[in-house]
């Protein structure tokens, strides 16, 4: 490298010593003389102005202007020292990788070639980049004929542009819905607003006439989109959007829409199931089934003189109450064929008024089965309706289910 004298700007010696290395470095990275001089001035500037911003700090913190002066100018020192071999350590750095080495290899020879405890050398740099040129040559180059096409030399190409692609950039989620811990759901909830919103103003059936659909429980859901924990609230949600859009007339439904509703539906056409008809066995005996509360009954009735067994006890013995016992046989006094049946029936769970109630509705079915003509009287005395009340739970800090503690006002 010629040298280049450069005489420098600051009057102070250790501050001239940093700058004229600085020049130095610039001067060997390849800057001409004029180059050099600008990027010397920037780089002291900068430098020296992070010295002054540390004096002032150390003012503030109550340091006295003598020692925080003595510090930076203690500070200058070091930087001073440590400026040429770190300059050029980072340009041997570079050369090295510019020909070709890993960062690895770069540093290994870096950290050989120059040790902190020695000031560098500037041909034992240069000796140390040609040793390396020379180890380049003698490797072999890649032969250009490995690859027996130009596809597959194309696609050689294409693989190593994909890997550097995916060591730069992160991994995106396939939905946006990635990070909710219900992707799945989200996107199906989504999805269906989207396409509620675009055809929310088609006509619709009137109420009640919309033809009857068998929609996926949430369990068979769950299994659809991979055992998401998918609450059955959401669901019900889900639910409503889906017989909105079932609700639009068929006749100018969209192929879209349909195609939709087609996922969430159950392989059951509810238009043509028609309902499991009670029967009359050889023996001339039905059955019904009825339910009240947490009460099963199931009646078996069959004609004879109106006699009622109840797990194996008459209707007395088995309800103390006479309004149980009223209700019990509620649906043959309502039609007048207390002395035309016998019942036998099996009850269980709850209590007296739950079961007597339960039997109730499974004498009432099981009668129909006789007599289907009845089921207008059965109506109108209430025996074929299912009661779904029951008991209320109660609640944190209430004495029942709605019952609140007096209120106190001290």
């Amino acid at each position: 490298m010629d040298e280049v004298n450069y005489e420098p700007v600051s009057t102070d010696p250790p501050t001239a010593a940093m700058e004229r290395s600085i020049f130095e470095s610039y001067i060997y990275i390849g800057y001409s003389a004029v180059e050099a001089a600008e990027a010397t001035r920037v780089a002291l500037a900068r430098r020296l102005g992070s010295f002054d911003i540390s004096y002032e700090k150390n003012i503030q913190n109550g340091m006295s202007p003598k020692q925080a002066q003595a510090l930076r100018r203690q500070e200058i020192d070091d930087f001073t020292q440590l400026w040429p071999i770190d300059q050029v350590a980072q340009v041997m750095m570079d050369a090295l990788m510019e020909r070709g080495l890993s960062y690895e290899d770069a540093l290994e020879i870096v950290n050989e070639e120059l040790v902190d405890e020695r000031s560098p050398d500037l041909e034992q740099v240069e000796d140390a980049l040609e040793e390396v040129v020379e180890e380049e040559l003698e490797e072999e180059p890649e032969d250009e004929d490995d690859f027996e096409t130009e596809e597959e030399r194309i696609q050689e190409e294409k693989e190593k542009k994909r890997k550097e692609l995916m060591a730069r950039i992160r991994i995106v989620p396939a939905s946006p819905s990635y990070f909710t811990g219900k992707p799945n759901f989200t996107d199906d909830l989504i999805s269906l607003k989207a396409l509620l919103r675009k055809y929310q103003l088609l006509p619709v059936f009137p109420p009640g006439q919309a033809p009857r659909v068998a929609w996926k429980s949430v369990e068979q859901y769950k299994a659809m989109v991979g055992a998401e924990p998918v609450k059955s609230a959401r669901y019900h949600r889900l639910l409503e959007i889906l017989k909105r859009l079932h609700s639009i007339n068929s006749a100018i439904m969209p192929e879209e829409v349909s195609d939709t509703l087609a996922r969430y539906k159950r392989g059951v056409d509810l238009s043509q199931a028609r309902k499991k008809q009670g029967y009359v066995n050889a023996d001339g005996i039905s059955l019904g089934v009825g339910r009240r509360k947490t009460s099963t009954a199931r009646a078996y009735v069959v004609e004879g003189e109106g006699e009622v067994l109840v797990n194996g006890k008459s209707l007395t013995q088995f309800f103390a109450r006479l309004h149980d016992r009223a209700s019990a046989v509620w649906a043959l006094k309502a039609t007048e064929r207390v002395d035309k049946y016998n019942v036998f029936a099996l009850v269980k769970g709850g209590g007296a008024t739950g079961q007597a109630e339960a039997l109730t509705l499974a004498v009432a079915k099981a009668l129909l089965v006789h007599e289907p003509l009845l089921k207008p009287a059965l109506r109108r005395a209430g025996c074929v309706t299912r009661d779904p009340r029951k008991v209320e739970r109660k609640k944190p800090g209430h004495l029942k289910a709605r019952k609140k503690p007096a209120w106190v006002k001290r």
